[in-house]
């Protein structure tokens, strides 16, 4: 989903579901970018909404 102007790369929401993971679980991934600074967000799927929401947020980082 592009946040401002179709097509720009800069500021965008991209989401998707690894489901099942290597260890069994479903997760959630959000990576966001506004004005060109991107961050990660993760989050373990519940299977029973009684169980604690385990997320994290990460900021990236361009490799050189």
């Amino acid at each position: 989903t592009f946040l401002k102007a179709k097509g720009d790369y800069s500021n965008m929401k991209l989401e998707m579901i690894l489901s099942p993971a290597p260890d069994g679980n479903a997760y959630g991934y959000e990576l966001i970018k506004r004005n060109g600074k991107a961050f990660l967000n993760v989050e373990a799927l519940r299977t029973n909404l009684s169980e604690p929401r385990v997320f994290g947020t990460y900021d990236c980082e361009r490799l050189k």
